[in-house]
């Protein structure tokens, strides 16, 4: 009579299942007939071959298939199965013997009336989570060059960032920026930018990274005043461009809380050249840096 050797490729299986497998096809088509595959000796022949297959290594998705005499035949026939949480390995397999037990059934030609194997009710697959967006807030003191030459600049910047629903490691980034630097000739920089950015590591993970690039609008305040004849004068000027950065943070112990630091580079138009009572004062150069460290607040 036809048989069919039955092999298992499952990530981790050990060899255990397939003897389960055969047992409980033998039982319902008869004995010797669904031989284990790596048992077979070089002359073996036999008439079909079926091949269990899974992605993962808990089984709990199998697929069968049935193909004509070796590992490398043609597809015969497939079969799905799908098992619940609560059904036990050793369950799992005896029904895909009876599964393989059916196929051989219904290609058998002799006359041996085979007992219908038992109904496998596969559980409906559970339905996908709904997508959750993570979102968080990092309030930061930052510092960099203000002109070409002379004092620093220093303030602060609020960022708010989400995770797109069906692509965690994308975020969206809105943020809020101030700084300034004082002195005969004081300056002040607002500025608003969004962009988009890509997160490395889950915003709940210990350590994780994320870079970012923004459109930027700047306003540039100047204030300044001559110490010779008293004159007082201001001015402003719109800027726009893009920026690029990166952030490193670090949980802490209290949940939703991280440290964070940071640095970008901006690129503006236009530069700025400023004078004060006809002399160069300096020059807010198109590209520039900031540096900047805070805290981070997640949910």
């Amino acid at each position: 009579m036809l048989s069919v050797a039955i092999a298992v490729d499952v990530p981790g299986e050990m060899g255990g299942a397939a003897p389960i497998i055969s047992a409980s096809c033998e039982a319902a088509v008869g004995a010797g007939r669904c031989p284990v595959a790596r048992g077979l000796g070089p002359a073996s022949v036999v008439a079909w071959y079926a091949l269990v297959r899974s992605d993962e290594a808990a089984g709990k998705r199998l697929w069968v298939e049935l193909r004509d005499r070796s590992a490398t035949g043609a597809v015969i026939e497939t079969r799905g199965l799908v098992f619940a949480d609560v059904d036990d390995v050793r369950s799992r397999w005896a029904s895909v013997g009876a599964v393989i037990a059916a196929f051989v059934a219904e290609r058998d030609s002799t006359d041996r009336v085979v007992p219908p194997p038992p109904v496998v009710r596969a559980p409906a697959p559970p339905l996908p989570e709904a997508p959750v967006s993570r979102w968080g807030v990092d309030l930061m003191a930052l510092g960099g060059p203000a002109l070409d030459r002379g004092a620093l600049r220093w303030g602060g910047s609020l960022r708010g960032f989400a995770s797109l629903p069906r692509a965690p490691g994308v975020i969206g980034t809105v943020s809020l920026r101030y700084a300034q630097r004082a002195g005969d000739l004081d300056l002040a920089w607002v500025s608003a930018a969004a962009g988009l950015g890509a997160r490395f590591g889950d915003v709940a993970a210990r350590v994780n990274f994320d870079v970012t690039g923004e459109l930027v609008y700047e306003r540039l305040s100047i204030a300044g005043r001559n110490p010779q004849t008293g004159h007082q004068d201001s001015a402003a000027e719109n800027r726009f461009g893009g920026r690029l950065g990166a952030r490193a943070a670090v949980r802490t112990w209290a949940a939703g809380l991280a440290f964070v630091v940071g640095a970008d580079v901006s690129a503006l138009r236009p530069g700025v050249d400023i004078t004060l009572a006809d002399v160069p004062a300096g020059r807010e150069p198109a590209i520039g840096y900031t540096l900047a460290a805070g805290v981070r607040f997640t949910r």
